[in-house]
């Protein structure tokens, strides 16, 4: 039985061409596809500015500090997938202030109206969006992760005071690495082009300055990525329908999040008094790549959403090359076919 990945990074004629001709131009750090790229996400995601950095996690350190939140309050929730928004926090001298999540692992805006904060730092994870509105009657500014959702942002479906996105490769608009910050603040654009870079510094200055500068070549290799996009989206478009159709009524499991559109993972979550490991175990053993993405920022209560989640789900495969043999593998697998 062949072996089913968890993900596989696809690769466009586009990303070699244009890198290729960025090399040829000796255009290494400065160049054409860094304006370029400024363009394609000012025209999608409806935002004046956009500034890019080394990666997604030091994107949201230059928006911590720029949106003036260093050594303050900043709203998280207590689970995500990894520790990026705690350590970027930690890097600002800033302190996490965790809350429970809704049923997608988002901030739970009504677990929050009794805490006290200056900023929020909202991931939309697997592409689904928080409850904003509420998020937005706080007050504060908002720093909108969408590193995991990548679609909505490129087709204007944002709310942030800043938008954060990641170009490592898992992240679908793949840049071989970089990070994307975008705002209609021209106070915080200001803030953030002296923060990620110090090239037009003249005299010595106690202002806090980082070397967070995105090179032409990441750019070049975005742009070929950015070219591909609506491919992209159409082939996540076909999966998504297709679990959606075939795996609507699992016995003891369900999706979590059953609306699909803009997803970029799919996560399977058990019903309560089944053991999601059982699933989990046969997926691995039949060679199918799976995942508990979830995990704690906190320590967590155990009657939390929170921790239900995070004992209670993984994710299935859901790539671009995926084949119909092997979702049809998946499928057949989780139903006990």
């Amino acid at each position: 039985m062949s072996r089913i990945y968890r993900m596989k990074i696809p690769s466009f004629e586009e990303q070699n061409e244009y890198v290729n001709q960025a090399i040829i131009r000796q255009e290494l750090t400065h160049g054409k596809y860094i304006s370029i790229l400024t363009q394609e996400f000012v025209a999608r995601s409806g935002y004046k500015y956009v500034s890019f950095t080394t990666n997604g996690n030091t994107a949201l350190i230059a928006s911590i500090y720029a949106l003036q939140l260093s050594g303050k309050k900043i709203l998280v929730p207590s689970i995500s997938t990894c520790f990026s928004m705690l350590n970027a926090i930690h890097a600002c001298n800033s302190e996490p202030v965790f809350v429970d999540v809704d049923r997608n692992g988002n901030i739970d805006s009504a677990k929050a109206k009794n805490l006290d904060f200056d900023g929020i730092l909202s991931p939309n994870h697997f592409g689904v969006k928080p409850n904003y509105k509420e998020l937005k009657s706080f007050g504060v500014p908002i720093i909108e992760d969408s590193c995991q959702d990548i679609f909505n942002v490129l087709e204007g479906n944002n709310f942030g005071s800043v938008i954060v996105c990641s170009l490592y490769p898992t992240k679908i608009l793949n840049g071989i690495d970089g990070g994307v910050i975008l705002t209609n603040d021209e106070l915080v654009n200001n803030r953030l082009f002296s923060t990620i870079q110090y090239e037009d510094q003249q005299i010595p200055s106690k202002a806090l300055k980082f070397n967070f500068r995105f090179t032409n070549i990441n750019a070049a290799f975005a742009c070929g990525t950015i070219s591909n996009i609506h491919k992209i989206k159409s082939r996540y478009d076909d999966l998504l329908e297709y679990y959606e159709e075939k795996l609507t009524g699992l016995e003891g499991m369900t999706i979590l999040s059953p609306v699909i559109k803009n997803r970029t993972k799919i996560l399977i979550q058990s019903n309560e008094n089944v053991d999601i490991n059982l699933s989990y175990g046969l997926l691995v053993s039949n060679g199918v790549g799976v995942s508990k993405e979830l995990l704690a920022l906190s320590e967590l209560d155990k009657k939390s959403k929170a921790s239900n989640l995070v004992n209670s789900t993984f994710s299935i495969p859901l790539y671009y090359d995926m084949t119909s043999e092997e979702l049809s593998q998946v499928v057949k697998i989780l139903r006990n076919e």
